[in-house]
């Protein structure tokens, strides 16, 4: 509301304007950009991160519970006796 409030004062030519439009162009630029990266990017952002993260730690998890390819579980037969007790 205070960049709508300021939006005049940016755009006069009137008398004693050469002081008070570049205060007036910062706010209500800083405040437009303000809102923009609060509103649009940051979400963005956050959606990036996170989809990356849990894309990784799906990943993570997929190697950890595969066995190697030359390694099978042994047959009952060839287990010994002492690990069946």
């Amino acid at each position: 509301m205070a960049a709508f409030g300021l939006f005049p004062a940016m755009l006069a030519t009137g008398l004693g304007s050469d002081v008070q439009r570049p205060l007036a162009t910062v706010v209500v630029c800083g405040l437009a950009s303000a809102t923009a990266l609060t509103l649009l990017l940051l979400p963005g952002l956050y959606y990036w991160l996170e989809s990356r993260f849990e894309k990784s730690r799906f990943e993570k998890s997929r190697f950890k519970n595969r066995t190697p390819r030359n390694r099978t579980s042994p047959s009952p037969a060839t287990r010994s006796p002492e690990a069946s007790a």
